[in-house]
């Protein structure tokens, strides 16, 4: 398996840029997934976690003091620079930079620091296609013959997903919560902001059935997960390599 990153994604410049325009939408998404985390999957004292997509550290917030080490990656240098300041003093928490799709590197973290949980949240639909969730699946069944581990893949977008239903998943939520201004803010910044011109190039979409067929092939141990994340019409997946 090559352990190399590959060409890169046209969502992967953006990303670095840190577009600070998403915070707020990010924070509420990242809590309530916390939270069904907590239910569903709960975390334990002696976990290690492996945070891929760290962002500016919104899941890790959540996260620390309930496990034993953390160690967050994202291709935005900003995004790391957020977190090494936040946690200075917290040696449980490790942080790295790392490339699009760069499999090696995400090896290297999960042997040495002896993670046995990794958590993608909201990361999978600005990989380019399935060939690249493929690579990535395959590369870390490779990773497992060395340290045992489970994956969340976590708010993936099904095929035939309308942009709506997210919408209205979050009003729904903004409104409970009280931060329907904030969302205003985030729907004028998704429209007026690169990321409207960015999504021209598609978020991508994978059915269960993708899934599915990979774990037969494969003989990998995996479980279709509904409602963890806010977007109400998008799934999980868990692997237990």
């Amino acid at each position: 398996m090559d352990k190399t990153h590959h060409a890169n994604s046209p969502w992967e410049t953006f990303w670095k840029e840190n577009p600070v325009g998403f915070n707020a939408t990010m924070v509420q998404s990242t809590l309530f997934f916390a939270k069904n985390l907590a239910h569903e999957l709960p975390i334990q004292a002696d976990d290690r976690i492996l945070d891929i997509g760290c962002g500016p550290g919104y899941l890790i917030d959540d996260l620390k003091g309930k496990c034993a080490h953390i160690h967050g990656t994202d291709i935005s240098e900003k995004y790391i620079a957020i977190c090494s300041e936040k946690y200075a003093t917290e040696p449980e928490i490790t942080l790295s930079v790392s490339k699009a799709y760069d499999y090696g590197h995400y090896e290297k973290i999960i042997v040495e620091q002896r993670i046995n949980r990794v958590i993608m949240l909201s990361v999978l639909q600005y990989y380019q296609n399935k060939a690249d969730v493929r690579r990535l699946i395959l590369s870390l069944k490779e990773t497992a013959a060395k340290q045992k581990f489970s994956c969340l893949l976590a708010d993936i977008i099904p095929v035939k997903h309308s942009a709506i239903d997210d919408i209205l998943s979050i009003i729904k939520h903004a409104i409970k919560k009280g931060y329907t201004l904030k969302f205003v803010r985030f729907l004028m910044y998704a429209i007026f902001s690169d990321y409207r011109k960015m999504k021209k190039n598609g978020l991508l979409q994978l059915d269960e059935l993708f899934f599915m067929d990979l774990a037969k092939e494969e003989n990998l141990q995996i479980e279709v997960i509904k409602n963890l994340t806010l977007h109400t019409s998008r799934y999980s997946i868990l692997i237990n390599f």
